[in-house]
């Protein structure tokens, strides 16, 4: 069966390794990716309203939180990767991400991006900043495919409000992303945390802004 971010058990210690495996392939790492498995009602630094932004079950059924695995990512600061197991029947199903990567540069004010459409970018807002941002080549249209409001597991659909935000943090900035797993649709057949691209995103971030502000 395809590892495909659906898993036939609610134990998390069968299904966090098989994610597991999955985040390591999307970071392309030769080893084994760290991560924790916590309680889905535990508090996360910055996950703004975590429980309350859980994926909407579009069909019947009747979701519950069963656990919250924390990745850490390869990066040079801090990068974590938040998945949230939600139990929908007999299965485990990892669709909710949020990441959390600290940045090298300073932001001048915080930046959103808004207006992201299926397919297409939308733009940054926010001062200085964000005006460079806007200058990168298809940078806002990396952003927008990011942020995924809806994805299928089969015939489960679940829905997000995603959200993109770089928030200052002294002489670093921190990246924030709300987001769903993407998969194959109706078939299932791969699926991806797409962390792999949030670095890559978050490199292209970095290279954009200023060592120091002024």
């Amino acid at each position: 069966m395809a590892n495909a971010l659906v898993y036939r058990t609610h134990d998390p210690a069968e299904f966090a390794p098989k994610v597991e495996e999955i985040v390591r392939k999307d970071v392309g790492s030769p080893v084994a990716v760290r991560y924790r498995v916590e309680s889905a009602e535990a508090p996360r630094a910055g996950a703004r309203g975590m429980l309350a932004d859980i994926g909407r079950l579009a069909v019947g059924g009747r979701s519950v939180p069963l656990a919250r695995l924390e990745f850490d990512l390869p990066w040079h600061r801090e990068a974590t990767l938040s998945a949230l197991a939600t139990r929908v029947g007999v299965n485990a199903i990892v669709a909710n991400l949020w990441f959390d990567v600290v940045l090298g540069r300073p932001v001048d004010a915080p930046v959103e991006f808004k207006g992201a459409r299926i397919g297409s970018g939308g733009s940054f807002t926010g001062g200085a900043s964000a005006a460079r941002l806007a200058t990168v080549p298809e940078l806002p249209k990396r952003v927008g495919k990011l942020l995924r409001q809806l994805t299928m597991f089969g015939t489960v659909r679940f829905e997000t409000t995603p959200a993109f935000s770089i928030e200052p943090d002294g002489d670093e900035s921190r990246l924030r992303i709300t987001t769903l797993a993407h998969t194959g649709g109706f078939l299932v057949a791969h699926a991806s945390t797409d962390a792999g691209e949030v670095l890559e995103v978050a490199k292209a971030i970095e290279a954009a802004l200023p060592a120091q502000l002024g």
